[in-house]
């Protein structure tokens, strides 16, 4: 493993560490990109706050309207989100 000279912030760490961690032969994502793999780079920057508590994903939209357009749509997400990581079991926009 090489050793970087920059310091980095703890986010990059667990990012970092999420990405590297392997269960059953896939990666296992962190929730931030989870959800720009899932979505893309243009609605993760519509994101507030994104983070997964007992086997639910919670994200914080900035953008009301966008927030309503992902809940109308939020069954279509879940399948999405599941293909990559089978352990979450619920969405929840706030």
């Amino acid at each position: 493993m090489k050793r970087s000279s920059r310091t980095k912030k703890i986010s990059e760490l667990l990012s970092d560490f999420f990405e590297n961690k392997k269960s059953d032969n896939q990666k296992v994502l962190s929730p931030l990109k989870l959800w720009q793999e899932i979505m893309g780079i243009h609605i993760k920057s519509e994101t507030k706050n994104i983070y997964i508590d007992k086997q639910v994903l919670y994200i914080a939209i900035k953008n009301p309207y966008l927030k309503s357009d992902l809940i109308s749509q939020k069954a279509k997400i879940l399948q999405k989100i599941q293909k990559l990581n089978k352990n979450i079991i619920n969405v929840v926009f706030n």
